[in-house]
């Protein structure tokens, strides 16, 4: 894992760890306590997308992340938003997130002052999340049916990919101060009614296989979920909208020049 650095127009230190997949902590943490960031963001993808075997806790079977964020609590205010592989989170575990200490932001937002400076943070839920629990409605033959079909199309197969829930943002962004956006796919740009100060995303894992686009002249990746072949958002920055490279690879097919990284920003003044 390396440590990646940005400056950018932003009022605290701040730390992304995006797409833990219950992987390792030891290392995240480890590089925490060393840079003491003021305020920590984990956009979505924090465990495996598999279904505890008797329907009850999935959290109870993946314990390296209530570890990641009862630590991180102790080094900085954390706060998390849902991506698509937190579909299979059920009631028990939702409020497990929540004693933990992290401010768990579900299609909302909450308010924080630091250093004088009010900050709008929102978290918006990965679409696949949403219509799960839509689908928990339906008969059980349904719901079978409709989640055997999630693990081909959050990879952008099948049918098309469902659109998150936004009426929320208008709120959101009227709201006075300087707006962080917690959204997991760099995808859903277009979907957003307006420009938050700072977008933290991931999903697209660095593109998987990098190589040095001459042309955009920044690195760039082959294929990524929810973009298909040769994406647009793989790592870096993109106006407003950081994507980080994320923290675990949960594919068969390796990284290549594609390391995971711990992101840091901080602001551009200092």
């Amino acid at each position: 894992m390396k440590e990646t650095f940005y400056s950018f127009d932003l009022p605290c230190s701040l730390a992304s760890l995006s797409d833990f997949h219950n992987s390792d902590p030891g290392p995240v943490l480890a590089s925490l306590r060393q840079r003491r960031p003021q305020l920590i963001a984990i956009p979505g993808d924090f465990i495996k997308s598999e279904q505890a075997a008797d329907g009850g806790s999935v959290l109870a079977g993946q314990p390296e992340i209530l570890t990641l964020f009862e630590e991180c609590v102790s080094v900085a205010p954390t706060f998390v938003s849902l991506g698509n592989h937190e579909w299979p989170l059920t009631a028990a575990d939702y409020e497990c997130i929540r004693r933990s200490g992290v401010i768990l932001l579900d299609n909302s937002f909450q308010k924080l002052t630091i250093s004088g400076i009010k900050l709008v943070i929102g978290g918006l839920t990965s679409a696949y999340v949403t219509e799960c629990r839509r689908v928990e409605l339906l008969p059980p033959e349904e719901q079978a049916a409709y989640k055997r079909s999630i693990g081909r199309r959050k990879h952008g197969l099948g049918r098309p990919q469902p659109a998150p829930e936004t009426a929320w943002l208008s709120s959101y962004l009227s709201e006075e101060g300087y707006h962080l956006l917690l959204n997991h796919h760099p995808e859903y740009t277009s979907f957003l009614p307006g420009q938050p100060e700072l977008v933290l995303s991931g999903h697209a894992h660095g593109g998987q296989w990098n190589y040095y686009s001459f042309r955009k002249r920044r690195p760039c990746g082959v294929w990524a979920p929810g973009q298909g072949l040769f994406p647009e958002y793989t790592s870096g920055f993109y106006g407003n909208m950081l994507v980080s490279r994320g923290l675990a690879n949960t594919t068969v097919i390796p990284r290549f020049f594609n390391p995971e990284e711990i992101v840091y920003i901080y602001p551009e003044n200092k």
